[in-house]
């Protein structure tokens, strides 16, 4: 069970720590990316409030992130662990390509923008190199999140493997506890009982020298049997010695002597 707990420790923060970063990267490649592409577009197009400045910072910021994704990096997002898969990783270095490529190409439709309008050649080559990389990298993202869901999976599996094991554990150690409980009760019982029923005279016992009544705890004076039987397991059957019995039926029981 501690290694079941260990191990789920492990995927989730697998799946915090690790895949998250990666496909918030994945994303902002996406997003700058585009971002830089939409302005230097109404940049050409005569809006003069961008500047060619402002198109390259959001091209960087892409390939900032490509890069992190298979190098590793940090930012105030957080840390970025380099990506482990092999064919993830050669998608990023195919966009981080693309990326230089499209970032060459912006600076060059810039420097010749009387000729690089919309529908020229080099416009049609700039949007097919854009969406090639912007592609492969919502393809990394999706292989990432398919990942997380697989990991998620197994991550509720564990913990409902886990929730079964304390369960049963619990019931386990219920029966236990309930069993010794018994068990226990049975002997207190068992005690109690041989404690009731043991009732021992013991210490000096104040009789009649006369009548030979005894005298109990309260300080009445009872018949000897009497005092016997409450306080005993003790119980009579009345007879008659030959002593007695010559003594009061003479007639019946003569005296003989040897």
């Amino acid at each position: 069970m501690i290694c079941a707990v260990a191990y789920s420790f492990h995927l989730g923060y697998k799946m915090s720590a690790n895949f998250s970063p990666l496909i918030d990267a994945s994303m902002e490649i996406q997003l700058e990316a585009t971002t830089g592409h939409l302005w230097f577009e109404e940049m050409i197009s005569g809006d003069q409030s961008i500047t060619l400045n402002e198109v390259m910072e959001h091209i960087d910021h892409a390939i900032w992130y490509a890069t992190v994704m298979l190098d590793g990096g940090e930012n105030p997002d957080g840390v970025h662990v380099p990506l482990a898969d092999p064919g993830m990783r050669k998608n990023i270095e195919e966009v981080i390509t693309k990326i230089n490529t499209f970032k060459d190409i912006t600076i060059q439709r810039y420097e010749t923008i009387q000729t690089s309008g919309v529908g020229t050649a080099i416009d049609q080559r700039y949007d097919a190199i854009f969406e090639s990389f912007r592609k492969q990298a919502d393809l990394v993202e999706n292989q990432l999140e398919h990942t997380i869901a697989s990991d998620l999976k197994k991550y509720r599996s564990l913990q409902f493997f886990l929730i079964v094991a304390l369960i049963a554990s619990a019931a386990f150690l219920l029966i236990i506890f309930y069993s010794y409980e018994k068990q226990r009760a049975r002997y207190l019982a068992t005690i109690r009982e041989a404690h009731d029923q043991v009732k021992i005279l013991s210490g000096f016992l104040p009789i009649c020298a006369s009548c030979k009544k005894i005298r109990d705890d309260q300080g009445y004076w009872n018949q000897i049997e009497a005092y016997i039987v409450d306080h005993s397991e003790a119980e009579f059957s009345h007879g008659i010695c030959p002593d007695c019995s010559q003594e009061l039926y003479p007639e019946i029981y003569p005296k003989f002597t040897i």
